[in-house]
């Protein structure tokens, strides 16, 4: 449901919140208005971001957003632990598929069949503002699966704070469409390959070319704003 960076997308945002049926609730200060309202900021500022990159992929962006709660606490509980809480969420807006991810990817195509869009993908947003680093315990805060089905992010962004969720999301959404991460500790190579058109891992900072990019990590990119052609 997102292979190619170009038409019209759904995006659809997940906002999650335990409810405390089965850890013990610590993010007591709710999605409150103003939180949800600097996410969907954030949020549509990154779509607009690659939009404005390359006019001729006539990019649109449809936006879909729902707070649904887990008996988890996910901001208590490694990213490893994300199949609990995703495949609860997904149960109450009634997938019932074995395996998480089939929920979220039949869920995303029904988004983008009530669109009429092209493509949809789906992001958690875990609420964090209680948290004391906002990240997971094992350090994880915004990360994304090659080629989708979903995007999972923290509302405080690990160290990048709220501030700068526009950036982080739009880091995110390269890797929904294939994008692979270029910075030195993602432990990239340029014999990587990815995407439609399985193009070569070149900007990789590990031996490749010192292009300015987006996918290279930090902000910097997204205020330049800098997508090199290998991504």
């Amino acid at each position: 449901t997102s292979e190619y960076l170009m038409g019209k997308v759904a995006v659809n945002t997940i906002f999650v919140q335990s409810d405390g049926t089965v850890d013990t609730r610590t993010e007591t200060n709710d999605w409150t208005t103003p939180k949800k309202s600097a996410v969907i900021t954030g949020v549509t500022q990154a779509m607009a971001w690659w939009a404005a990159r390359n006019p001729a992929a006539n990019l649109t962006f449809v936006y879909n957003y729902s707070a649904i709660t887990t008996g988890y606490e996910p901001i208590n509980r490694p990213s490893a632990d994300e199949a609990f809480w995703i495949a609860q969420v997904m149960g109450k807006l009634g997938y019932t598929e074995a395996d998480y991810s089939d929920r979220v990817f039949r869920y995303n195509n029904d988004m983008r069949s009530a669109n009429s869009a092209d493509w949809s993908f789906t992001i958690f947003m875990v609420d964090s503002e209680v948290d004391l680093d906002g990240e997971f315990p094992d350090g994880f805060f915004a990360y994304a699966y090659l080629g989708g089905p979903f995007i999972v992010m923290t509302y405080d962004n690990g160290g990048y704070t709220i501030g700068e969720i526009a950036p982080v999301t739009a880091h995110e959404t390269g890797h929904i469409f294939y994008a692979l991460d270029e910075y030195a500790a993602s432990n990239c190579t340029t014999a990587q390959t990815a995407g439609y058109l399985n193009g070569p891992n070149t900007n990789c900072e590990n031996g490749g070319s010192p292009v300015a990019c987006i996918m290279r990590g930090q902000t910097g990119p997204y205020y330049i704003p800098a997508v090199c052609q290998y991504t």
